[in-house]
C-alpha cells in the first residue's frame, strides 16, 4: 500500500508494507492519525501512515475482509468480510466488540453512520443495524426491490 501527497506534486510520502494478499481497501481515521486497510489475509492493519509504522493489527475474519469504516468518533471501527459477517472494533483495545451476522453471501460494503451500521452483501441485501445496541433492523432493500428506469 503507498500514500501520496495530493496538495503538491503528486508524489509517493511512505509505503505501507505488511499485508500478505490483494489489498482491498483503506480507510482514514476521522482525526487524519491512522488509516486502516483490509485484505484477503485476513487481516486488518492500523497505520501510523506518516511514519510507516503499523500500530495494530485486528484478526478474527475467517475469510478475506473486503472493507471497513470508522465510527464517527474514531473510536471503532467495522469490518465487512467474505466470510459473511461484520465485526465491529475497538481500535484503543485492538479487540472485536461484536460479530454482525445475517447476511448469507459475503458482505463488500460497510458504511457507518452517528445511528447504526450499514452492510452490503453479494446476497442482494442491504441491512442496516442499530449500533447502540447491535440490533439488527431489516433488509431495507435486495436485488429485486431496485427497478431502474
Amino acid at each position: 500500500m503507498r500514500v501520496w501527497d495530493a496538495n503538491a506534486s503528486w508524489h509517493e510520502v511512505i509505503e505501507l508494507p505488511g499485508h500478505d494478499a490483494i489489498v482491498w481497501m483503506c480507510a482514514w481515521s476521522p482525526d487524519g492519525t491512522q488509516l486502516a486497510s483490509v485484505s484477503s489475509d485476513q487481516t486488518v492493519i492500523l497505520w501510523n501512515p506518516y511514519t510507516g509504522r503499523e500500530v495494530g493489527r485486528l484478526e478474527g475474519h475467517d475469510a478475506g475482509v473486503f472493507a471497513c469504516a470508522w465510527s464517527p468518533d474514531g473510536a471503532r471501527v467495522a469490518t465487512a468480510s467474505r466470510d459473511t459477517t461484520v465485526r465491529v472494533w475497538d481500535v484503543a483495545t485492538r479487540r472485536q466488540v461484536a460479530t454482525l451476522e445475517g447476511h448469507t453471501d459475503a458482505v463488500r460494503a460497510v458504511a457507518w453512520s452517528p445511528g447504526g451500521i450499514a452492510s452490503g452483501s453479494l446476497d442482494s441485501t442491504v441491512r442496516v443495524w442499530w449500533v447502540k445496541h447491535l440490533i439488527f433492523r431489516a433488509p431495507i432493500c435486495s436485488q429485486t426491490d431496485l427497478w431502474l428506469s
